[in-house]
């Protein structure tokens, strides 16, 4: 006996059939007109990081900058300025570039490495001692993540702790320094890598 047969002589399965058959095509994955599945191709969140350095910057640090650059697509670049500027002149150079926020490097006693991160023009703004830098060349990390790529960003549980509020005030600007805006016309539209972000001995490490 074939199968259609035994359809014919089992009406009630044949109906089962077309009713678990319609339930699937209600289901909104299948429908070509999900709002949620569509895809999005205009660049909205226009976040544009300005990563400069002052001069006399040591060639560790200068190497930094470059693989922040090299990290961040979204970033765009300026020459090194004069330590007698004040901080106000920052604002100016951003406005003229047209980034919102910015990421900038200062050498004291050629030692000491502060970096100061942003958001332009009123704030907020922090300033950062950076130790134990460890630049991409040295590193020599192994992988095939492709230049241009979004990283995934990963934050300690301490980052979303209301006992700590400066914490998550630097979650927020970290996300905007550090994660590449979807669609942007130098970014690829996928993650392959992960970029971590955590607090321990009162200090973050990247």
């Amino acid at each position: 006996m074939t199968d259609s047969s035994k359809e014919d002589n089992h009406p009630e399965l044949h109906h089962h059939h077309e009713e678990v058959e319609e339930e699937v095509n209600k289901d909104p994955y299948y429908l070509e007109e999900a709002e949620y599945i569509k895809t999005e191709h205009r660049w909205r969140n226009r976040q544009r990081v300005l990563v400069f350095g002052s001069r006399g910057i040591t060639s560790r640090y200068r190497h930094l900058l470059e693989d922040i650059k090299r990290i961040c697509v979204h970033s765009k670049s300026e020459p090194k300025v004069e330590k007698k500027q004040r901080l106000q002149d920052i604002k100016e150079i951003c406005e003229l570039k047209s980034c919102n926020n910015c990421i900038y490097m200062e050498c004291r006693k050629s030692q000491y490495c502060y970096m100061w991160m942003g958001c332009m023009p009123n704030g907020p703004t922090a300033k950062f001692q950076i130790h134990n830098v460890h630049t991409l060349g040295e590193m020599k990390l192994t992988g095939n993540c492709l230049r241009g790529s979004r990283p995934l960003l990963h934050f300690d549980a301490a980052f979303d702790n209301t006992t700590t509020p400066q914490l998550m005030l630097y979650k927020q600007m970290f996300i905007k320094m550090f994660g590449i805006p979807r669609n942007h016309p130098k970014s690829k539209p996928f993650y392959d890598h992960v970029m971590a972000f955590y607090w321990l001995d009162n200090k973050i490490w990247i």
